[in-house]
């Protein structure tokens, strides 16, 4: 057990420093997230997780409980050390470590090893609704899953990732439009400053609202 939370904290470390030297940017829920399809893509290959974590659907999409604690202790040690946002009211945290770890040492198999690169290097940059839409409306565990319920890494096809692109959901429109709904109902008023020390109007804001509106989703 220590073995595998060591790793896993040599996995966050890895992610936060391979993010961030490619001038891509890491928040805690972000940080989350890049966990998550790891695992996602760890399973392709081994069908077990490689965090072992206990996902859930909390809330809007995947979360652990084991996440919490090892996140907290990280921030405790400090290794992470957490920096606030130029805009105080966004109440934006971003995370950056010290320590330099190569991801691909993490994995055995070099067809592995590019799939965590080639996921790494596609989420560095992008604004976290993206990221949020991929995660909730386009990996299998998430499909007819159950709020509160444990996910079903299961439904992972053995079909290695090309390219992280959006594809066709197997949910109808009506029901993407009807979760996005109640997402955007439910969330809290402060928005999430994709970049730090970067001033966001209300015109940004809103081709950020229409972004997430579009067919291609």
């Amino acid at each position: 057990m220590e073995e595998r939370k060591e790793n896993i904290k040599k996995l966050i470390k890895a992610i936060v420093s391979f993010v961030t030297e490619k001038d891509g940017y890491v928040t805690k829920t972000k940080l989350l997230k890049y966990l998550y399809l790891i695992d996602i893509e760890y399973y392709r290959f081994f069908r077990c997780t490689f965090t072992g974590f206990n996902w859930i659907y909390y809330h809007y999409g995947p979360w652990a409980k084991e996440y919490e604690e090892i996140y907290e202790n990280m921030i405790k040690t400090g290794e992470l050390r957490v920096t606030q946002g130029s805009r105080p009211d966004l109440e934006t945290q971003f995370i950056s470590t010290e320590e330099k770890v190569d991801p691909e040492g993490l994995f055995k198999g070099i067809e592995l090893q590019i799939a965590i690169r080639r996921l790494l290097t596609r989420w560095s940059d992008e604004p976290l609704g993206r990221m949020l839409d991929y995660v909730y409306f386009y990996t299998e565990p998430m499909e007819n899953a159950d709020k509160g319920r444990p996910l079903d890494f299961s439904k992972i096809s053995e079909e290695k990732e090309g390219s992280y692109s959006l594809p066709k959901s197997t949910l109808s429109r009506h029901q993407i439009d009807e979760i996005r709904k109640n997402f955007y109902k439910k969330r809290p008023s402060q928005k999430i400053c994709p970049q730090p020390k970067i001033e966001y109007d209300e015109v940004y804001w809103k081709g950020v609202e229409d972004l997430l509106k579009d067919e291609e989703y």
